[in-house]
């Protein structure tokens, strides 16, 4: 299975990076952009999310900041896929639309915004009339935050299709701090999972995740540290909740000594960012996953283990948290 994802991966990078030669640029590291022939800006912005196995929910989540300032002034932001966080950016006033339904609409004037290797599918299926912008975002050279980063780039190219004056006086307007909205919030009061941890008020708990869906060679050899941490905390009181997909259990025949509560299979990626909204679940033991992304909407406490150690460094300074303002809570760092 991850021999399938990682070809399916390359081959998408393979493509994509031909596609840039033949039609494209790199305006500077880890950032490329096609535009198509007299492209004409109409104030669209179309987040490219329908292929899961190149554009996972952490990186996603990336786009929150930005989302919100978009919509706040003036422009179409139009999510496409079907992601489970869908009803998030819902809540944040954009429109969701299935890849099938973009395409029926014939949308014109729209910059699609995504990771570098989904270049090849959205100039495939949009390329005539809009343009792409692709972020690899490893390859940036920079040391700030994924979610300003990502912001900076978008309105430099929005700047120069004539829409925006000052970048920088408008980066300076946006809220980086995660706004999670109240709505999505609603709805779990009748599940078991929720009635126990809240019924607990007076425990404090952690949640542990294990499972990645990319790095998973180098995630294998470093999974002993976040199971050390757990038995640390665990000594210090907490208690601890494994999370994870249905697959993810089924998959996994170790035993765990230091769980308290196994949640895997009964939380959907919606349903663990309202887990993080507990007061008493304090914080997460995870790799850098989207697991953590969702801890850190709630500036909740971070023991994180990189995948890759290599790249240890610049990815605390990234994306761990997302978003700047947030580096307090990275409690350890392995």
């Amino acid at each position: 299975m991850m021999i399938r994802y990682y070809f399916y991966k390359i081959l998408n990078k393979i493509l994509s990076a031909f596609l840039y030669a033949k039609k494209g640029k790199i305006l500077r590291s880890g950032v490329y952009e096609i535009v198509p022939r007299g492209f004409s800006f109409e104030n669209k912005i179309v987040l490219a999310f329908w292929d899961r196995a190149l554009v996972h929910l952490g990186d996603q989540l990336f786009h929150e900041a930005l989302t919100r300032y978009l919509i706040k002034n003036g422009f179409k932001v139009y999510v496409c896929g079907s992601s489970p966080l869908n009803s998030y950016f819902r809540a944040l006033g954009a429109e969701i639309i299935s890849l099938e339904d973009l395409k029926k609409r014939k949308i014109e004037g729209a910059i699609f915004v995504s990771k570098d290797d989904m270049a090849f599918s959205v100039v495939s299926n949009f390329g005539k009339k809009n343009s792409f912008i692709g972020i690899n975002y490893a390859a940036l050279a920079t040391e700030e935050k994924i979610s300003l980063e990502i912001s900076r780039i978008i309105l430099d190219f929005i700047k120069k299709s004539g829409a925006m004056q000052n970048v920088d006086s408008e980066i300076e307007k946006i809220n980086f701090n995660p706004e999670v909205p109240e709505s999505i919030l609603n709805g779990y009061e009748e599940k078991q999972w929720f009635k126990l941890i809240s019924a607990l008020s007076n425990k404090r708990f952690l949640v542990f995740n294990n499972y990645v869906a990319s790095n998973f060679l180098d995630s294998g050899k470093r999974e002993p540290l976040l199971e050390n941490l757990c038995r640390k905390k665990k000594s210090e009181g907490f208690e601890i909740i494994h999370v994870g997909s249905k697959n993810d259990k089924l998959g996994d025949k170790k035993i765990y000594d230091f769980i308290d509560h196994d949640l895997r299979g009964e939380l959907d990626p919606m349903a663990l960012i309202k887990l993080f909204s507990l007061n008493n679940v304090e914080g997460v033991i995870s790799f850098d996953t989207y697991v953590m992304h969702a801890a850190s909407l709630f500036r909740k406490n971070l023991y994180i283990v990189n995948k890759n150690e290599s790249v240890k460094e610049i990815f605390r300074k990234r994306f761990i948290p997302m978003y700047p303002g947030g580096e307090g809570t990275l409690r350890e760092y392995l």
